[in-house]
């Protein structure tokens, strides 16, 4: 089979290694036919142009004498008087040419004279304070600037401060947070928007790698950020750290998190975290057919004291887990709020132990309640005991 291949701009035929050299030998007569063919046509269009070396004179070219006849000058002068339109007669110095309802002329710019665009700040002369109402005397606004709100429009009014400018100055807004960015360089205070999970990822010491919102106040030596998810990123998490001088401390979240279903169903997760009735359910439920919740209520818990439950499986349970469980509000704690028990061991400085036997649970306090959280973050105190139970959920 024979190969056709062809140059890439005519199309002359080539040979090829692979085929017979009785066919090639037909394709390279086609080839060098053509090529003579192409070369007779390109001599035939060179005979009919002119040498190189030919020249016109001007006549040559129709209507060229004509037309520069008709044209001024290169070194011809026009006046302003000269221009059919204009009208300098009456001029003055320091005067500017003013289109009137016919002509333009002569005038001395007013007020009136700009009605819009801008200047630039070059040709605009200095401003002395003597040229300034009294009301924008550097000695009035010294005096003036502690006594000045947001919420005293009246007075911003009457003395003509511009009450954006004075929100923008206390609080500078920044600009968007590029690929890239270190957060521990944002310390003069303003905001600034992350919109990219990539940029943030990109970036270093961001809490958590994702797009959010980053707040900055700065005083002196001292600087406070908060960084706000969005709430794609799985839990609208909020973070804050702070730096003295040139030491930052570690991101801190302080949104609320609660436990998933699926730590609640399996047991996981390590982190400490809020329990809802409905984890504590599924829970339970996760646990299979023979579960016997039992419930303990401290209505009359004091502090170094021993309590007991019969669970009656005779047996001692291999499989429980303690609860406290919020019976009235405390340290912003709903009711019916529930979170695993703390298995502290019983001395003068712990507070809870929940043990079992064969027989009982035992559920032992210590000197002082344990302490716990608010549930809206913050400092952690101790519980009042009289607003918490203990419940207890065994396989039996």
């Amino acid at each position: 089979m024979t190969i056709e291949n062809t140059t890439a701009n005519q199309s002359y035929p080539l040979p090829n290694a692979s085929n017979i050299l009785s066919e090639d030998v037909l394709r390279l007569i086609a080839a060098i036919q053509a090529i003579d063919a192409d070369l007779a046509q390109v001599v035939a269009q060179l005979a009919g142009l002119p040498t190189s070396g030919h020249t016109h004179s001007l006549s040559d070219v129709i209507g060229l004498v004509e037309a520069l006849s008709a044209k001024a000058a290169s070194d011809h002068e026009h006046s302003l008087n000269a221009l059919t339109d204009v009208d300098t007669s009456s001029s003055t110095t320091n005067q500017f040419l003013m289109k009137s309802s016919t002509d333009w002329i002569p005038a001395a710019l007013a007020a009136s004279h700009i009605t819009s665009g801008t200047f630039h700040a070059d040709r605009i002369p200095a401003i002395t304070e003597s040229k300034l109402p009294s009301y924008l005397a550097a000695s009035v606004i010294a005096a003036n600037t502690e006594k000045i709100s947001y919420t005293d429009a009246a007075t911003v009014a009457a003395n003509a401060l511009n009450i954006t400018a004075l929100q923008e100055d206390a609080y500078q807004q920044g600009t968007a947070i590029p690929a890239n960015a270190d957060l521990n360089d944002y310390v003069t205070t303003g905001w600034h928007h992350q919109n990219s999970n990539s940029n943030a990822a990109s970036g270093s010491n961001y809490p958590n790698g994702v797009a959010g919102l980053l707040e900055v106040y700065n005083i002196v030596n001292m600087t406070y950020q908060r960084y706000t998810e969005y709430s794609g990123a799985g839990g609208d998490h909020v973070w804050i750290r702070g730096r003295y001088n040139t030491n930052w401390s570690t991101w801190v979240d302080i949104s609320p998190d609660l436990v998933s279903q699926t730590d609640a169903e399996n047991g996981t997760g390590t982190a400490v975290k809020k329990w809802t009735p409905l984890r504590v359910k599924q829970a339970i439920e996760a646990l299979g057919g023979g579960i016997t919740p039992t419930e303990f209520n401290f209505t009359s818990l004091a502090n170094s004291s021993l309590f007991t439950l019969p669970h009656l499986a005779g047996a001692v349970p291999t499989k429980w887990q303690a609860f406290l469980v919020c019976t009235s509000t405390d340290r912003s704690y709903a009711v019916d709020d529930i979170m695993p028990a703390a298995f502290n061991g019983v001395n003068s400085t712990h507070y809870l132990s929940v043990s079992a036997n064969a027989t009982h649970f035992k559920v032992a306090t210590g000197a002082n309640p344990p302490f716990l959280v608010s549930a809206t973050g913050g400092a952690s105190s101790r519980i009042v005991w009289a607003s918490w139970k203990v419940l207890v959920i065994a396989e039996i």
